[in-house]
């Protein structure tokens, strides 16, 4: 086996005359040119590939990219996993993709000339763990996916033995984009916990090599440049996990495999050089530099886009009937406003929940709104059209404004909108026989979901069971080493 490191996600798996594609952002930027490669892709390279089959982990752009995947036949086969629900199937026939399989949870798919993968599916929103490997060597690609506690260890009861784990290491979620609006400095976001995360899946998995994946990329757009402090980078990651890897005792190494950087049975490591980071504000501004035509290019065109009230009542008076009473019934004499900037015409409208109604805002509705969303006209006007609001935060060109006793009714705003994009609402097509199909497949996770409850229900937050479950695992494998290197027998 070979592999190489394309791009912030992006991995090309070499075995026995097959090539596997994974994750393919290849070329320009995503979410509303806000996320770009960094360090930038060898675009030359990528356009000589040829993938004899393409795997897709989880529909966010920066995975399944539309315009990177445009530059392939197709004919191409794409492999994506079975979900719950059937939307990047669909979404990649809208495209003209005629050769898609669907890959059921923890089921192998073997590829010609011995290389065999396997996708284990796991959260609601869908994220994809894909293990790959050869007679010899068994990669697994964990990229976004959270996976933790008995989900986690049912793969690693298929696999005991890693040989490489990748996983991401830095923000791809809204929380950096959100504000009390009664206490502005209050951080919001701890950048320490992802690179906790990243150890203690390592700690957990115990991998000979570890690598920091699908955190390179960094912010170019006016909007979110200024969020290029937030990510961690490989450096960060590497320094963070010589010191927990003494702590814990820990056997696994690191390595910094930056795009461009490759590893083969035969060959070794083939390790680009990581200094682009050693001077990173600098390699950042020569960056923003060179793409600064595409850019104000883009900003002229985003002023000239328009969102309608009627757009705004056509997507929502769907949504509204789509949750439930009880879920409404947070939001009752509690509305939301929406303001749509940078765009022909800025506007704001009033979102309530609770009597499924839109109205046009005034101008200085703004000053006394407990809760408000502003949202760029182009990431607006999108996100109503696909139904991708979750694309929209993701981009972090959205700025989510609450008071501290509202904040929490606004997120439950934003996870009421996750769960219709992804199809959880209405809850109807929880029972469709796709679905419970594929719930069955997963029913480690529903347990885990059991758990979950009464650890909010405590005040706890969802990332520090994330760190909980992790933890426990690795106390679980590396007690379980300890005893196998003490037996007679060892």
């Amino acid at each position: 086996m070979k592999f190489s490191i394309l791009s912030h996600a992006c991995l090309y798996v070499e075995h026995g005359g097959s090539a596997l594609l994974v994750d393919p952002w290849l070329f320009g930027s995503a979410y509303w040119r806000s996320w770009w490669n960094f360090p930038p892709v060898d675009t030359d390279h990528a356009k000589r590939l040829q993938p004899t089959h393409i795997f897709i982990t989880h529909i966010h752009w920066d995975h399944f990219h539309g315009p990177s995947l445009r530059h392939f036949s197709k004919d191409t086969p794409i492999l994506i996993p079975e979900d719950r629900y059937d939307r990047m199937g669909r979404d990649l026939a809208t495209m003209g993709f005629r050769n898609v399989t669907q890959i059921p949870h923890a089921k192998d798919f073997e590829l010609p000339g011995g290389l065999v993968i396997r996708p284990y599916s796991f959260f609601p929103f869908t994220d994809t763990a894909l293990v790959i490997r050869s007679p010899r060597v068994v990669l697994l690609d964990v990229n976004d996916c959270k996976i933790a506690g008995p989900p986690l260890q049912q793969l690693l009861n298929d696999f005991p033995r890693i040989d490489f784990a990748l996983r991401s290491h830095s923000s791809a979620n809204t929380r950096v984009c959100h504000r009390y609006l009664d206490e502005p400095g209050e951080p919001m976001d701890d950048r320490e916990n992802y690179l906790r995360s990243f150890c203690n899946f390592m700690r957990a998995v115990r991998p000979r090599y570890a690598v920091p994946f699908a955190s390179n990329q960094c912010h170019l757009h006016r909007d979110t440049v200024h969020l290029n402090a937030y990510i961690q980078t490989p450096l960060d990651v590497a320094d963070y996990f010589k010191r927990f890897r003494e702590k814990y005792a820990l056997p696994t190494q690191l390595e910094v495999m930056l795009p461009g950087s490759s590893w083969g049975e035969e060959t070794g490591f083939h390790l680009v050089d990581t200094s682009i980071f050693a001077e990173r504000d600098r390699s950042l501004q020569r960056y923003l530099g060179d793409k600064s035509a595409t850019l104000e290019s883009y900003y002229l065109m985003e002023q000239k886009i328009r969102v309608t009230t009627e757009d705004m009542r056509r997507f929502f008076g769907t949504f509204f009937e789509a949750v439930p009473w009880p879920g409404r019934l947070l939001f009752k004499e509690k509305p939301i406003l929406m303001i749509c900037e940078a765009g022909a015409a800025p506007a704001s409208w009033w979102i309530d929940v609770w009597a499924k109604r839109i109205w046009e805002g005034a101008p200085d509705d703004a000053a006394r709104a407990r809760m408000r969303i502003h949202i760029p006209a182009i990431v607006l006007r999108q996100s109503l059209r696909l139904n991708m609001f979750g694309q929209a935060g993701i981009s972090k060109r959205v700025r989510y404004l609450a008071t501290r006793a509202d904040m929490k009714r606004l997120r439950m705003f934003e996870f009421l909108l996750d769960l219709y994009e992804v199809e959880l609402l209405p809850l109807r097509r929880n029972f469709s026989w796709r679905s419970l199909r594929a719930w069955l497949r997963r029913w480690r996770e529903l347990l885990l979901y059991l758990r979950i409850l009464p650890w909010l229900a405590s005040g706890h937050k969802l990332i520090d069971f994330e760190q909980h479950l992790l933890e426990r695992t690795g106390n679980r494998r590396s007690a379980a080493q300890l005893r196998t290197s003490q037996s007679p027998s060892s």
